[in-house]
């Protein structure tokens, strides 16, 4: 299992102009142990890119920059490192620490005779030298998050700070029933399963019960840190994914800057470049830098980044906010990025077809404004012995299509055109901030984790979102099948919301089928026309019905038209959701 770790020692607001900051990057490419089949392409390009933008983005200086990669990146010298850089640290200083690599917990039910040693709610580094010979040899040549990690940021000054950033899954039997091959490579280690059968029958390695009891006792732990910030790249029951160069051949992804990266990482340093500077006021906060890694990730890749914070305020401090004279990344002039789906130009469908027959491929090319493509692809259509499956770009399953239903899977291709607009559509230049999030009801999130995209089939959540500035919100559902159904504005609700306001826009349980779902929120500064025609209506009897939209149809046409013609300042947000058996 691959792990991203940024650790920003910084959060807490004190200023000394002899502040110092540092960082210290770790990267495994290549371990000693597996054979070769634990390596990935994406850490050793990971620690190149992130230290080029710490000194040409964020100001750091060069020789405050330490590098472990690969052979040095052992425990050892990890564990020394960081242990040396913490105890240097005095209120107002920083440092960041980056480990990229593989990672591992007790998350994966296949650990579970280790659980008791990682625990459940940290999780564990693998550096270079991880020594597969025995249990004892595993636990012990981990970096575990609650044994190693913990005790020294915990002494760290408390006006020092910390953001934490893993590019990892925590689960290989997640990364297993995670989807198809061409997703690329994870960054997933079944500890018990690469050991070995010998060393498994030697040792009577199994799930033991206290394993699992020890697991559930500290499911309750609190969050240990008051000047941490931590950010993850997906959750638990998800695999994060490596980028690599047969990837990035195919065509059918890419990188920031072309090489190979974490998928998480890529969509890091690329919001470290500059985009993530929401509301361009020059300063970079964590809630920015979060939701703009997060938005893009969630675009392309079947993962959903996490955060977890001390206190809510946090998130609205600038990263790199101490310190001497350190330039904010979003320093230069951001120049406006149209949306890829363009405004007023015929979108073409590009679908990647897989297992189809010469005949059959000839049909898919018949449809009106789609393209075959053996690269990049909005769609991807795979044969199978009962018929067809259609994944979106971003790999999810749209649904499953009979082979006599060609008729209904032509004409949802089709249809993807304004769809794939929808989804895609940005405010080009956004001057304000607008937060969208889920929240579940009735059950304990992850300590001092705010939000949550995944939900169990009957699971009670609620959305919300909030707003910089005063403004007119529009919030809609975008399911796999492409129908919108319009969630606000409502007349529940007065509008403009008010600024600095969080909404909760609606309660409500997942109902199956299980998949996902896309929530964009378009937040304007003046009201924009047609406004009444996409907004819920209450009846007499006070019940609220609001508009559902099909793609294809007038309407789908002319919520795209206010969307993009709206006049005045404006801001946007997208939030992908996940339903589970």
């Amino acid at each position: 299992m691959r792990s991203l770790i940024v650790i920003l020692l910084g959060v807490l607001g004190v200023v000394r102009l002899d502040a110092k900051q540092h960082a210290l990057l770790v990267g495994v490419s290549a371990y000693s142990a597996g054979e070769g089949r634990l390596n990935l392409e994406g850490p050793r390009q990971d620690i190149a890119s992130f230290r080029r933008i710490l000194v040409e983005r964020l100001g750091l200086e060069p020789g405050n920059i330490h590098e472990l990669v690969d052979r040095r990146a052992t425990k050892a010298n990890i564990m020394e490192a960081l242990g040396r850089l913490t105890k240097a640290l005095k209120a107002g200083d920083l440092l960041l620490f980056y480990f990229s690599g593989h990672g591992t917990s007790a998350f994966d039910a296949a650990n579970r005779p280790i659980a008791a040693v990682i625990g459940p709610n940290s999780g564990a580094l693998v550096p270079y030298d991880l020594d597969m010979s025995s249990p004892e040899a595993v636990s012990g040549s981990l970096i575990i998050g609650h044994r190693d990690i913990r005790p020294m940021l915990q002494q760290v000054d408390r006006k020092a700070g910390v953001l934490v950033i893993l590019d990892s899954c925590y689960s290989g039997n997640a990364a297993k029933a995670a989807g198809p091959a061409w997703e690329g490579p994870t960054r997933a280690i079944n500890l018990v399963a690469e050991m070995g059968s010998k060393v498994r029958a030697a040792t009577g390695l199994s799930t033991s019960e206290g394993a699992v009891a020890a697991v559930a006792a500290e499911e309750t732990d609190s969050y240990p840190y008051v000047n941490v910030v931590a950010f993850s790249a997906a959750s638990k029951s998800e695999p994060a994914r490596d980028i690599n160069t047969a990837m990035l051949q195919s065509g059918r992804f890419e990188t920031f800057d072309g090489l190979p990266h974490g998928a998480f990482s890529n969509a890091l340093f690329s919001a470290l470049e500059g985009p993530g500077d929401v509301n361009r006021d020059g300063q970079l906060t964590y809630e920015e830098l979060f939701r703009a890694t997060r938005e893009s990730v969630q675009k392309h890749h079947r993962q959903t980044p996490q955060v977890q914070v001390p206190g809510e305020g946090v998130l609205s401090l600038p990263v790199f906010s101490l310190g001497t004279g350190v330039r904010p990344a979003s320093a230069e002039p951001v120049t406006a990025r149209p949306s890829p789906a363009g405004a007023e130009r015929k979108v073409r469908v590009r679908l990647a077809v897989e297992g189809a027959s010469a005949g059959e491929r000839q049909q898919f090319s018949a449809i009106d404004d789609v393209g075959l493509t053996e690269g990049a692809h909005d769609l991807l259509v795979r044969r199978e012995p009962s018929g067809w499956a259609l994944f979106h770009r971003s790999h999810f399953l749209i649904g499953r299509y009979a082979t006599a239903s060609f008729a209904e899977l032509a004409g949802r291709i089709a249809a993807h055109g304004d769809v794939r607009m929808l989804e895609e559509l940005q405010v080009p230049a956004p001057s304000f901030l607008l937060a969208l999030d889920a929240r579940p009801v009735g059950r304990k999130v992850e300590a001092g984790a705010p939000f949550s995209s995944h939900y169990r089939i009957g699971e009670e959540f609620s959305l919300l979102a909030s707003l910089e500035r005063q403004a007119y919100l529009l919030v809609f559902n975008l399911d796999a099948r492409g129908k919108v159904e319009i969630l606000l504005p409502s007349p529940r609700e007065a509008q403009p919301i008010a600024a600095r306001k969080t909404t909760e826009i609606l309660r409500v349980r997942a109902a199956a089928p299980a998949g996902t779902d896309i929530v964009r929120a378009f937040a304007f500064q003046e009201r924009p026309e047609d406004w009444d025609t996409f907004s819920c209506k209450q009846s007499n009897a006070g019940e609220v019905s609001c508009p559902e939209i099909l793609p294809g149809t007038p309407e789908f046409k002319r919520l795209l038209s206010l969307l993009r013609s709206a006049a005045g300042e404006q801001a946007s947000a997208m939030l992908r959701l996940e339903t589970v058996n």
